[in-house]
């Protein structure tokens, strides 16, 4: 019976010794990071000394310590910092008092000199020790010297806990290797690198690895590790409490408890074990976590009134995104990178369709904001940081979500409140009808009344002439003077509970009446060729805008047109300007609304011609558009000259010369015409193109006995239109 109960006793002694082999203390459990501690990985040089109190530590009988470990936090690992030299003491010192108060370290055991081994990875990182005997009673103070001559990131760290006093002291340098017996002086530190002492065992063992969380807008979870424990303390409050302030429960017998009744906000608790006839561990803690408002979430959306114009003051709802987290639909289509801390609010969009979302506080200058149709719906608008942002467009009676937030780091107080507005015009423009008259245009955006604000380019808004009361989103200007440069605002009065709009504008344009060709509707006819024409075209207009029916897109300049009737060969036409950059395209269609490229030119720059020579197609329209080059920007036409030549036979459309009759050809010299309408002016040509001489409003004859005998180009203009035929002088 002895031999059997030796043998358990044996058994027993055996388990307890592995038991106690692996015994631990963890003294904190925070994420601080740039704490330079327990050594600075991104300098050549450190060296450290961090003070664990007792009460930390809680092994009131002592024992043997092993092993340390301190927790690795980065992304390159240390290779270039892992010679350490570490040193242990005991100390009666609770913290340090100056940057040089250093503890001697003389009176302190070396227990580790060498290569700490590879770090690269998150986790804690062991350090076999020369065994040391904790007495159970004092401090511990551990100095960390790390001596290789080298660096890693920035971002390599290790973990730390934020403490109330100066419990660490640090030093750091590219230059200088500290030297332990007579160390310069230090930094002092309110932090203590996060350490486990294997070996040790607390009598009342502290909790570990303690978390917290918010389940929904009033409720958090608080959950720890028991690590051996069975009942437990909390003590919670506001960020930054003080301890013995705060709310206390005891008498908690799971490692977990739920807390609500909560409001939005930051809150900390520290947790103990309860261990009985009076005995506890030492506090863990602080473990922050943050409260969110309801509306963190777009199925939570705060419903906002949408106030009358200028009513909003004093209805301002007040929050704070530092208490906002990152949803789904934080990244928007204005802001899709970081992290984005939102809020979502609902609202019923007004009669006139714009809503003005104001934002002030401290924070309320740099909200952004995007408006939806529903949850998970359509982005509308998107707005980035401005005190005020105006949405419009929407439809009145619908139901809209609002999105706001900041951008990580920029978190912060702010007041939102909504207001009725004004849907700004948009789309200005002005068209000139007349010498002394344009027509101004807008879009309306749901608006019914207007006043608008003009004057030369050079007026000043307040010193223009006001016309209020418009009720089209249109308004004839008379009494201009050609070749001025005009502009003009508008802005949409919307009554007392919306107000006005924003000005729109300025829109400017030059009184210069547009050329008769200025649209595709009303090319001018080509009935022969050889043609040319040369023309002004520094009032075109860009109509609808760029003409984007080539690859190469252009502005719509001016335009020209024929049909081909008798195919011989290719046309060639070429467009050489003055000292502006043109483009050339020639389409084909059975009308405007119809076309397609043939060909476009754009090699050249300013002042140099442009051509395109293609082989028509018998019985087809051809379109003929000079330009600016530009598919971005409404550029200035100028002066140009147009050659179309070919060997081919147009169709005779215009009215203007039916009846027309030249003769005799071929001549002696005198050639004769007879008209139904009056001849305005004619050229004569040689084969090359080139004008040889040009009459203006002449009687029925032209007299050409001057020239060689030959062949000739004839133009005849009538009412603005253009017909050449050949003459043969005898």
């Amino acid at each position: 019976m002895k031999a059997k109960l030796s043998f358990l006793t044996a058994i027993v002694g055996l388990l307890f010794t592995g038991f106690a082999w692996a015994q631990q203390v963890q003294v904190g459990n925070g994420t601080e990071v740039n704490t330079h501690l327990p050594i600075e990985p991104f300098y050549n040089y450190s060296y450290t000394q961090q003070i664990y109190l007792a009460s930390e530590i809680g092994d009131n009988d002592g024992g043997t310590i092993t092993e340390i470990k301190f927790y690795y936090h980065g992304s390159n690992g240390i290779a270039s910092s892992n010679e350490w030299t570490v040193y242990i003491g005991h100390t009666t010192k609770t913290e340090f008092s100056s940057t040089s108060d250093w503890v001697d370290v003389s009176t302190l055991t070396q227990v580790f000199s060498g290569n700490i081994g590879s770090v690269t990875a998150d986790g804690w990182v062991t350090i076999d020790i020369t065994d040391w005997n904790y007495n159970g009673t004092d401090n511990i103070i551990v100095a960390v010297d790390e001596n290789q001559s080298g660096y890693d990131g920035s971002g390599d760290d290790f973990y730390a806990t934020s403490v109330a006093d100066n419990r660490a002291l640090e030093y750091h340098s590219d230059s200088s290797n500290p030297d332990p017996a007579s160390p310069p002086a230090g930094n002092l530190k309110t932090y203590i690198p996060n350490i486990i002492f294997v070996g040790l065992q607390a009598s009342c063992p502290a909790p570990a690895n303690a978390t917290a969380s918010a389940t929904s807008a009033s409720e958090a979870t608080l959950s720890w590790d028991a690590n051996g424990g069975s009942q437990w303390e909390i003590e919670w409050g506001n960020a930054g409490f003080s301890q013995g302030s705060g709310t206390t429960v005891s008498g908690i017998t799971q490692p977990t408890y739920q807390l609500t009744g909560l409001s939005e906000g930051l809150y900390e608790y520290y947790v103990r074990a309860d261990c009985g006839g009076g005995t506890y561990s030492s506090w863990l803690g602080p473990i922050a976590w943050t409260q969110p408002y309801a509306n963190d979430t777009c199925g939570q959306a705060m419903t906002l009134t949408v106030y009358d114009a200028g009513a909003g003051a004093g209805n301002e709802v007040t929050q704070n995104t530092t208490y906002a987290t990152a949803s789904s639909m934080s990244h928007t289509s204005c802001d899709s990178y970081g992290t984005n801390y939102d809020l979502f609010y609902s609202f019923t969009a007004p009669a006139s369709g714009a809503v003005k979302i104001i934002t002030g506080g401290d924070g309320g200058s740099s909200i952004e904001a995007a408006v939806y149709d529903g949850c998970g719906g359509n982005e509308i608008e998107c707005f980035s940081s401005s005190s005020t942002k105006t949405v419009q467009g929407l439809t009145a009676g619908d139901t809209y979500i609002l999105q706001i937030w900041h951008d990580s780091g920029s978190q912060n107080e702010f007041t939102i409140v909504l207001e009725k507005t004004c849907p700004s015009p948009s789309n200005l423009s002005a068209q000139v009808t007349s010498d002394t008259e344009a027509t101004l245009s807008w879009d309306a955006n749901g608006a019914t009344e207007w006043e608008l604000e003009w004057g030369d380019s050079n007026f000043t808004q307040g010193s223009g002439t006001l016309v209020s009361g418009i009720t089209q989103p249109s308004y004839q200007l008379t009494g201009l003077t050609a070749g001025n440069s005009y502009k003009y605002y508008v802005r949409s009065n919307c009554g007392s509970s919306s107000g006005t709009s924003e000005w729109a504008g300025p829109y400017s344009w030059d009184q210069i009446v547009p050329p008769a060709n200025d649209a595709c509707a009303t090319a001018t006819e080509i009935d022969s060729l050889p043609y040319q024409v040369t023309q002004d075209a520094s009032g075109a207009t860009n109509n609808d805008g760029f003409i984007n029916i080539c690859s190469n897109a252009m502005n719509d300049g001016v335009w020209f047109k024929f049909t081909v009737d008798q195919v011989n060969g290719d046309i060639t036409v070429t467009v050489t300007p003055g000292t502006w950059d043109p483009q050339l395209d020639v389409y084909e269609g059975s009308d405007c609304a119809s076309l397609s490229c043939v060909q476009a030119a754009d090699s050249y720059g300013s002042g140099h011609a442009e051509t395109i020579t293609f082989t028509p197609t018998s019985g087809t329209t051809y379109y003929i558009n000079v330009g600016h080059y530009s598919s971005y920007t409404d550029g200035s036409e100028g002066t140009f000259t147009l050659d179309v030549t070919g060997d081919v036979t147009l169709s005779q459309e215009n009215s203007q010369f039916q009846g027309f009759v030249l003769y005799p050809n071929p001549t002696k010299g005198i050639i004769s015409w007879n008209s139904n309408k009056k001849v305005q002016s004619v050229s004569v040509m040689d084969p090359s193109g080139k004008e040889l001489f040009h009459v203006e409003e002449p009687a029925n004859s032209i007299d050409i006995r001057h020239l060689a005998s030959g062949t000739y180009i004839l133009n005849v203009y009538i009412q603005g239109v253009r017909q050449s035929f050949v003459v043969i002088k005898e």
